[in-house]
């Protein structure tokens, strides 16, 4: 129980590291640093999904993506020229970390 307790901390721990620097690199982009909460949440995101959190366009959900891919936050997963899925690998890893 006491190392899962442990793991549990080391894991959040990692996690605000991560959200704290991706904080940092965006701290001139408002609305690429609001998408940092979803991805927290979960780290695959499209440009709907963006879209929709944001409560903007699609082209301006599509820049704040590719910002994202610029600063190396995010990165395409697959080959798909439509309904792109994009994902935070560290965040990722940081969540499945065992």
């Amino acid at each position: 129980m006491e190392r899962i307790a442990r793991k549990a901390v080391q894991q959040s721990s990692k996690l605000i590291d991560i959200r704290e620097r991706y904080r940092e690199t965006l701290k001139d982009k408002a609305r690429a640093a609001a998408l940092l909460d979803d991805l927290m949440m979960n780290p695959f995101i499209t440009v709907l999904r963006a879209q929709k959190s944001l409560r903007v366009s699609n082209p301006t959900a599509r820049k704040t993506v590719e910002l994202l891919i610029k600063r190396g936050i995010i990165a395409p997963l697959g080959d798909r020229r439509w309904g792109k899925v994009y994902v935070s690998k560290e965040i990722l890893e940081a969540i499945e970390q065992k």
